[in-house]
């Protein structure tokens, strides 16, 4: 018999075991000694068979589909992005405390993009965008600026069959024209609901009066839009801790199918302002054991997911590939996804953003202006790659 890549961990009196291909099963703890001194019996010889932890010989159909796995897997792709997270201005008209990296005030100068970040944009567009695309605009406050919205939706327009447009928004005002914009059928509006008017206060507008015009706001879009138009997303300072439940009911009730539980994120500003919540990992995972006993009990009544826990899921039990690239192996950075700042620079993940503004690493891989910089994205990829990872921590 030939042992093929095998991974395995402990939990509880069980060990998972998977096959570089994705197989996997349960077994008791003594399995992992005896496979690796070939003494397992016959029915668990059949078991790493059938999930491709053995081969019986070099020509195997075992040992060949996982090459094969292996290599459409990492076989390089043509670079055709599909997603554009663009950041036009990072003036904004609040001050939330888990901003991730630092806003400009609303009379700030030189925060915006001018003719020639549209017109470098546009050059950049079209040189590697595909036909189908989605253009996520952040800030800053984006609504602040619906004129830069609708000249990069030109610019799309221009050279794409189908577009997708989303705007991160507080919501905390809507203008009319900003309005006109969202109320298109292929726009749509993403937002922050952390909880309560208590929560939203504290977390945001700093006012209770202004944090219930907030929630009304967010109550209006689904009202009058219908909850498919927008998606909204908490983010859990240490405030917000003791009551999982309550920030569970009010989505439900909001008409949301499913959330997106999220510490503060470490990688940016915020972690200054909450430490706590940054780096209380037993904490953290203490409230989400209570948020998804919480969810257990509203699915009696309605689906409602995590959407998270729901994406892992999908991508063990169905193959599909996830939809966070930093979790993705390969990554294949700049191949499908770029994040371009207000200043024109290119990052691959708005994670790597977050990481250059705190001045941790410089993770920009080029600018609108510039070009990109082919061979650090080369080497970036090179180490997005679980096996390039486990080789230089020592597993493999």
């Amino acid at each position: 018999m030939i042992k093929l890549p095998t991974r395995f961990r402990d939990f509880d009196s069980d060990t998972l075991v998977t096959s570089e291909a994705g197989d996997f099963a349960f077994v008791d703890q003594t399995f992992i000694p005896r496979y690796l001194s070939n003494e397992l019996s016959v029915e668990e010889i059949d078991l790493a068979l059938s999930k491709r932890l053995l081969a019986t010989h070099e020509d195997d159909w075992r040992i060949k589909s996982l090459a094969i796995n292996t290599q459409r897997k990492i076989n390089k792709k043509e670079r055709e992005i599909r997603y554009f997270l663009i950041i036009p201005t990072l003036r904004c008209n609040l001050a939330c405390s888990y901003c991730q990296v630092s806003r400009a005030p609303l009379d700030a100068v030189g925060f915006d993009w001018e003719q020639r970040h549209l017109e470098a944009f546009e050059e950049f567009f079209a040189k590697n965008a595909a036909q189908n695309v989605k253009i996520e605009f952040q800030g800053g406050e984006i609504s602040l600026r619906p004129d830069l919205i609708e000249k990069v939706e030109a610019i799309a327009s221009k050279y794409c069959s189908e577009i997708e447009l989303v705007a991160c928004t507080n919501l905390f005002e809507i203008s009319s024209d900003f309005e006109r914009l969202f109320s298109k059928e292929n726009f749509l509006i993403s937002t922050s609901l952390d909880g309560d008017i208590e929560a939203m206060s504290a977390n945001r507008t700093k006012n209770d009066v202004a944090a219930k015009s907030n929630i009304e706001n967010i109550r209006r879009i689904i009202d009058e839009y219908g909850v498919n138009k927008i998606s909204f997303l908490p983010t859990i300072t240490e405030n917000n801790f003791d009551k999982p439940e309550d920030l569970i009911r009010l989505y439900v009730d909001m008409g949301a199918s499913g959330i997106f539980l999220r510490p503060v994120n470490y990688q940016g500003f915020a972690r200054k302002q909450h430490k706590k919540s940054s780096s209380g990992f037993e904490d953290w995972t203490g409230y989400f054991e209570r948020a998804l006993e919480e969810i257990r009990v509203v699915n009696r009544e309605k689906y409602f997911e995590e959407i998270y826990v729901a994406d892992l899921v999908r991508t063990i039990f169905l193959g599909l590939d996830t939809a966070f690239i930093d979790f993705r192996s390969p990554s294949r950075f700049v191949q499908d996804m770029v994040v371009v700042d207000f200043d024109g620079t290119i990052y691959p993940t708005d994670e790597s953003r977050m990481l250059t503004r705190t001045r941790h690493i410089d993770l920009s891989v080029g600018s609108i202006f510039d070009g990109l910089d082919e061979e650090k994205i080369s080497q970036l990829n090179s180490y997005a790659l679980k096996e390039t990872n486990l080789l230089h921590a020592g597993r493999l």
